[in-house]
């Protein structure tokens, strides 16, 4: 079932910790368990991680977390692998999903001679994130029970007005953007000529795309 949800808030305030894809590196154990080794020679650490398109938990110390239940409440197996009802998640393409479904909203924007906007990290980290909790609470209210734009400060991402579009059930960008486009409040938010830049998340669960646009000014 395809599910599509709007929002535009204005707020003064500000910022999640981010989603980040692994890409080289190796896994190193010794007697307390296992890191991960990145290219550079550091060990990831203090949060979440995709490694070869499955996503890892790792403690302040660098340790990946296994067999346990994360501090911000996930399950991972006895490899690591984050798992909802037993079903290790994986990654598909989601990131380069997020950026053409950037590239599309900038061309719906060029067709009606608004400015575009622009990518921004930090509320890409945050709709990243925003993906995750929309496939437990499909809503603008958060699982804690706050609003959407809370992870913006949680994040430090600034802003002076901010917006949100989910959806969820779509396969491709080209159908969640024709979906937002053809929902009337969807649609004002992705050309609202105030916003000056936005951010994009996507998450494969469960065989289901998750979908969240971030914009703010």
């Amino acid at each position: 079932m395809k599910k599509l949800y709007t929002i535009l808030t204005l707020v003064a305030s500000l910022s999640l910790s981010s989603l980040t894809t692994a890409f080289g590196g190796q896994w190193i154990g010794d007697a307390s368990g296992w890191k991960y080794q990145k290219d550079d020679a550091s060990f990831h650490t203090n949060g979440w991680q995709w490694i070869d398109g499955k996503y890892y938990y790792f403690t302040p110390e660098g340790y990946c977390l296994m067999n346990t239940t994360t501090p911000d409440g996930y399950t991972v197996d006895a490899s690591g692998a984050w798992t909802v009802n037993g079903v290790v998640q994986v990654n598909k393409d989601t990131g380069s999903f997020a950026y053409n479904v950037f590239q599309i909203v900038n061309q719906e924007r060029a067709e009606k001679n608004i400015s575009a906007l622009a990518w921004d990290d930090g509320l890409a980290a945050c709709a990243q994130a925003r993906a995750y909790e929309i496939q437990e609470t499909f809503s603008h209210t958060r699982p804690d029970g706050s609003s959407f734009f809370t992870i913006l400060a949680e994040s430090g991402v600034s802003y002076t007005s901010c917006g949100e579009n989910i959806a969820s059930g779509q396969k491709t960008p080209e159908a969640v953007m024709t979906a937002w486009m053809n929902s009337p409040g969807h649609r004002e938010n992705i050309l609202q000529s105030d916003f000056g830049r936005m951010g994009v998340g996507c998450a494969y669960i469960d065989g289901i795309y998750y979908w969240v646009q971030l914009f703010a000014n």
